[in-house]
C-alpha cells in the first residue's frame, strides 16, 4: 500500500473513531477496540473445520455463507517458553522465539469478510483456545477513488474456538446463534483456570452492557460469573487465588475512560483504579503480577495523540499505581490488552514501535525486545487500532505427545 493511500486510511480511521459513541444499530462501531455459543446452555457444538478450509453453515439470520474456519500450518510443535502472538489486523497467530525473535504462523481464523482474533492460549494439553468476534460491513460514505473503508462490526458475532493444529482441526466449543443475543457476543479476554475451565470476559459491543462467565471446554457448558449493571466495554478479567474478580472496564465509547472493578466472592462490587476523566485513555488489561498482592494494568487510547497508553503495577489492597512504562504526545505508545505473566517475566506488545517486550518485575529491567516489523509490516506506527500485537502468552508445558501417528 502507498503512503497516500496509508495517509487517506488514517484520516477516514480518524473520521470513524470520532463516531466511536454511537454505533449504529445491531451494534456496529467504527474501528475501534454476538450471542450465545455453540449449545450454550447445554453441550458444545460439534461443528469442525479441517486444514482444508472446510467449514459448515450458520444458522439463525447470519448469512447462509458466513461461517468459521482457518488456515492452518501442521508443522511446527508448540515450545514450552515460546510466545503466542496475535497479530490482530490479519487474525493470525505466530509462535515466536523469545531468545531469536523467529515467528512461525500456527493458524489464521475467519469468519466471514473479516473477524477479530483476540487472545489465544497454548493448553497443556497441546490445545490452543482462542477468542474472536466481530465482522466488517462496508460503509456507504463519500470516500476518495480507489479507497473503500470498512466498519467493525460487533454485538453481532463471537465464538470460543479449541484448535488442534497439529491435526488441522478446530471445535467451535460456544457461538452465537441469533445476532446479539445470549451471553456469549463479543468474547475477548480469556485465562485458563486450574480446573481448565475458561474465564471469559465479553465486551457485547460497544455500549452499556457485557458479561464474565467460566466455560467448559468440553461440554460448553456456560456459568455466568458477573453481569453488572456498571459494566461499560470490559475487555479484560482475572479471576485470582482467593477467589476475587479483577475487571479492566474499558469503556471503549466516546469518553476514551476506564476503570479496575473488584468483585467479591459474594458479588460485592468496588472500584480499585477509578476513572480519571475524559480523553485520558482506556483501561484495557488486567493481569496477576508476579506478587500475590498486585496487578499488571495497561492502558491506551485511540487516536494514541495525548500519550496516555502506558503499564501500571497496581496494589490490590491499596489502589496504590506504580507506572512502568509509558508514552508521550512525541513518542506515543499503544500496548496491547492481552499480556502475559511467567515467574518474573511480563510480556506484552506494543504496537506503534511494533515490539514484544520481556520486562523483569522483579529485578524491573527490559531483558528482552522482539521487533515484530517483519510479520507486522516494516514501518513503525498504525494506521488504526487494530493494526497491531493484540496478544502475547507464554506456551506452559505441554503434558501430551505431540508427534504424529
Amino acid at each position: 500500500m502507498s503512503n497516500d493511500a496509508r495517509e487517506l486510511g488514517s484520516i477516514f480511521r480518524g473520521f470513524l473513531e470520532g463516531l466511536l459513541g454511537q454505533p449504529a444499530a445491531g451494534g456496529a462501531a467504527p474501528a475501534a477496540g454476538g450471542r450465545p455459543g455453540g449449545d450454550w446452555e447445554g453441550g458444545a457444538s460439534d461443528r469442525t473445520a479441517d486444514a482444508s478450509g472446510g467449514w459448515s453453515t450458520s444458522s439463525g439470520e447470519f448469512p447462509p455463507d458466513y461461517a468459521v474456519w482457518m488456515d492452518v500450518n501442521n508443522a511446527p510443535k508448540l515450545i514450552p517458553g515460546h510466545l503466542l502472538v496475535v497479530h490482530l489486523a490479519t487474525s493470525t497467530c505466530y509462535q515466536v522465539d523469545p531468545e531469536t525473535g523467529d515467528a512461525t504462523m500456527i493458524f489464521a481464523v475467519h469468519w466471514g469478510p473479516r473477524t477479530f482474533l483476540w487472545r489465544t492460549i497454548a493448553a497443556p494439553n497441546g490445545k490452543i483456545y482462542c477468542s474472536l468476534s466481530g465482522t466488517v460491513a462496508g460503509s456507504d460514505r463519500q470516500t476518495p477513488p480507489g479507497y473503500q473503508p470498512q466498519q467493525a462490526l460487533f454485538n453481532y458475532w463471537g465464538a470460543v474456538l479449541e484448535i488442534d493444529h497439529r491435526r488441522g482441526q478446530m471445535r467451535v466449543i460456544v457461538e452465537t446463534k441469533v445476532p446479539g443475543v445470549g451471553p456469549v457476543r463479543d468474547p475477548h479476554g480469556m485465562q485458563l483456570l486450574p480446573d481448565g475451565r475458561l474465564l471469559v470476559c465479553d465486551f457485547q459491543g460497544f455500549a452499556k452492557g457485557g458479561a464474565i462467565y467460566i466455560v467448559d471446554p468440553v461440554s460448553g457448558a456456560i456459568e455466568m460469573v458477573s453481569e453488572s449493571d456498571n459494566f461499560l466495554v470490559p475487555v479484560s478479567a482475572l479471576l485470582d487465588a482467593d477467589g476475587r474478580l479483577w475487571v479492566a472496564n474499558a469503556d471503549m465509547t466516546a469518553e476514551n475512560d476506564g476503570e479496575i472493578m473488584r468483585f467479591e466472592p459474594d458479588g460485592s462490587e468496588f472500584i480499585l483504579v477509578p476513572r480519571s476523566g475524559k480523553n485520558n485513555g482506556q483501561l484495557v488489561g488486567v493481569l496477576q503480577s508476579n506478587k500475590d498482592e498486585e496487578l499488571v494494568v495497561f492502558r491506551c487510547e485511540w487516536p494514541n495523540v495525548r500519550g496516555n497508553s502506558a503499564v501500571f503495577l497496581v496494589g490490590k489492597n491499596t489502589g496504590e499505581i506504580e507506572e512502568i512504562f509509558g508514552s508521550s504526545s512525541d513518542d506515543p505508545r499503544f500496548y496491547n490488552t492481552n499480556g502475559d505473566v511467567s515467574g518474573d517475566m511480563l510480556w506484552f506488545g506494543e504496537s506503534v514501535r511494533k515490539e514484544i517486550v520481556g520486562y523483569n518485575l522483579r529485578t524491573r529491567e527490559i531483558e528482552k525486545v522482539i521487533d515484530f516489523r517483519p510479520v507486522a509490516g516494516g514501518w513503525r506506527g498504525m494506521i488504526d487500532s487494530y493494526d497491531g500485537i493484540e496478544s502475547v502468552t507464554v506456551i506452559p508445558e505441554i503434558t501430551v505427545s505431540q508427534e504424529m501417528e
